[in-house]
């Protein structure tokens, strides 16, 4: 039986920008322009998961992409430390624009499509997103936000709050318990 997750030499054979130390890839998650794509240490994507780069899309530390998730990163993408997405979670940093506007899909010239919806999403460290929940362009999950399961991401989330809905809205604080611990894993890794 062969394991789920691509050996060392795969791992370098796929052509990251960057890997880490401790990073498990499924042979079944699929990436488009690896070049862009920088993994840190002790990172692990699972099946089914795709990750498109074409600008740079950046994974930290103990951060976790569960089973099939999509991070399309036309525009750019960043996830810090200690990050996750749940299962069938999205991050899109570039959207059609659906006004009516333009035309709308990948095979119509550009010229056709001039309303795209183009930037940056950022997960800061100890973020991370519920099962089924979608980031869109241009938002930025501040250290310690989770958005819950369906939620939909359109706007910046406030720190250390937890977010649910579509759109999301604040729904409690968060505990920073975490914060910690974290400092010490990473300080450990270290030794």
């Amino acid at each position: 039986m062969i394991n789920d997750f691509l050996s060392a030499d795969e791992l370098k054979a796929t052509g990251f920008k960057s890997t880490g130390d401790n990073v498990l890839v499924s042979r079944l998650a699929a990436f488009f322009n690896p070049g862009q794509i920088s993994l840190g240490n002790n990172v692990r994507v699972d099946a089914f998961s795709l990750i498109s780069a074409s600008k740079h899309v950046n994974i930290g530390s103990f951060t976790h992409i569960s089973a099939g998730c999509f991070i399309y990163g036309s525009a750019g993408c960043e996830l810090g430390d200690f990050t996750f997405m749940s299962p069938r979670s999205a991050i899109f940093s570039t959207s059609d624009d659906l006004s009516g506007r333009s035309l709308i899909g990948p095979m119509v010239p550009e010229k056709f499509r001039v309303e795209l919806v183009n930037a940056p999403v950022v997960l800061e460290d100890h973020t991370g997103l519920g099962t089924n929940s979608t980031a869109l362009p241009g938002v930025t999950l501040r250290e310690g936000a989770i958005a819950g399961a369906h939620a939909l991401v359109t706007r910046d989330c406030d720190p250390w709050t937890i977010y649910g809905g579509a759109p999301a809205k604040p729904i409690k604080d968060r505990d920073r318990t975490c914060k910690d611990l974290g400092e010490r894993c990473l300080a450990e890794s270290a030794e």
